[in-house]
């Protein structure tokens, strides 16, 4: 999966509409919460705040592994799913598309 498709999957997971100008890199989306015209960056793969709120909104489980190297990060609300990576940020944003993904498939 692309760096697009998991932000736009996180996108959905939260809700937004969302939309992606030609100039924006690879991994940004604008999203809008449908009540004004304005639209505003998204972007959990690098913005703290905004992979917290999946964090939040989704309920995942996550956990520090020394021996694995990395952040664990986990949700068997619609699925067993579990990420491990050294940037937080990602095994967040992995787990929410790959769920979401899943959940647009069922």
């Amino acid at each position: 999966m692309t760096d697009l498709e998991i932000t736009r999957l996180c996108a959905e997971a939260m809700g937004f509409e969302w939309s992606r100008p030609k100039f924006q890199s690879h991994s940004q989306v604008w999203i809008s919460d449908g009540d004004s015209d304005k639209w505003k960056l998204f972007d959990p793969l690098h913005d703290d705040v905004q992979a917290m709120a999946l964090v939040k909104k989704i309920g995942l489980d996550i956990h520090c592994s020394a021996d694995m190297n990395g952040w664990y990060v986990m949700c068997n609300r619609l699925r067993e799913a579990f990420f491990i990576n050294e940037d937080l940020n990602r095994a967040i944003c992995e787990c929410v598309a790959e769920m979401q993904s899943a959940k647009a498939s069922a």
